[in-house]
């Protein structure tokens, strides 16, 4: 361990401190692992209750008090700013730039729970509407209006559930566009050492941040579509790969279970065989395959 240590200390120009390290164990390591473990790493400190990076070191079951930072944070700020002197342009430019982006790190890692959102936007919105001799003001729109565009009546605040799950649909494609990253792979050996990203599960045991990307793949499965290639991989029955909203895949009788795309193509040609599809596609899926262009 030493040596990997030297190797990174020599490759990267930075040298390890290591009283300031520590290492995290989880709840159920045993006590003669987690010495044995400090004596090969040559680590004393024992950590997990802090932060880093902002962003907590461990999480258990209360949530909810890890995150409250964040709303405090974004409390702070704005009970710092004065709505005397503030247009509503000024405000929705303060409320967009600085409070709403608060919340953005954390929620780029993991899926906020639903009480600290709402907590956020409360302040946000109790910010936006001003207070009068100490009281606030009534909210004359809900916030569900407000997050619309500007172009459906709304604002154009965000939806801080709905932007967190986006964030986390980002994370969950550069995982299944970039496999060979340290995340990707790190993730893999983990959770899905025998199946592929879209197919894996969250588990039993998995860390927050593994279903936290959970929660994002299922938000991107919904628009996914598979692009067809040669058609040899992409199965009939399982994968999304007809145009529709959201993508699906084929229905039929299903009678080969294993069939792929590239059996519905004419022999040593990449044109739709029209009679194939009668024994195998629903009428109303012979319509949508016929017009799907082959490149």
């Amino acid at each position: 361990m030493a040596t990997l240590f030297q190797q990174y200390e020599d490759a990267s120009g930075q040298k390890i401190n290591f009283e300031k390290s520590s290492v995290i164990f989880g709840l159920k390591t045993p006590e003669w692992k987690r010495q044995r473990s400090q004596q090969i790493l040559g680590i004393s400190r024992v950590g997990g209750g802090g932060k880093y990076l902002g962003l907590p070191e461990q999480f258990g079951r209360k949530k909810v008090e890890l995150f409250e930072h964040v709303v405090k944070k974004v409390k702070e700020r704005t009970e710092g700013w004065s709505t005397k002197y503030l247009s509503p342009a000024g405000k929705e430019i303060l409320i967009k730039a600085v409070a709403l982006a608060f919340p953005v790190y954390s929620m780029n890692c993991f899926m906020l729970p639903s009480t600290i959102c709402d907590e956020i936007t409360s302040i946000v919105s109790a910010f936006w509407w001003g207070k009068e001799n100490g009281r606030r003001k009534i909210p004359w729109v809900a916030w569900d209006r407000m997050t619309l565009p500007k172009k459906e009546g709304g604002l154009g605040f965000k939806d801080l559930h709905t932007f967190n799950g986006a964030l986390l649909a980002k994370q969950a494609w550069r995982i299944l566009m970039n496999p060979n990253s340290l995340l990707a792979r790190i993730y893999k050996g983990m959770y899905y050492p025998r199946t592929t990203f879209m197919k894996s599960t969250a588990g039993h045991y998995a860390s927050y941040g593994w279903k936290s990307i959970q929660e994002g793949k299922a938000l991107l499965s919904q628009g996914l579509r598979v692009r067809l290639g040669n058609g040899r991989n992409t199965s009939i029955w399982d994968d999304p790969w007809l145009p529709t909203l959201p993508p699906r895949p084929a229905a039929g009788p299903m009678i080969v279970p294993h069939m792929k795309v590239s059996d519905l193509w004419k022999e040593n040609s990449r044109e739709w065989d029209p009679v194939t599809f009668e024994g195998v596609l629903t009428p109303e899926d012979q319509q949508i395959v016929s017009e799907l262009y082959l490149s």
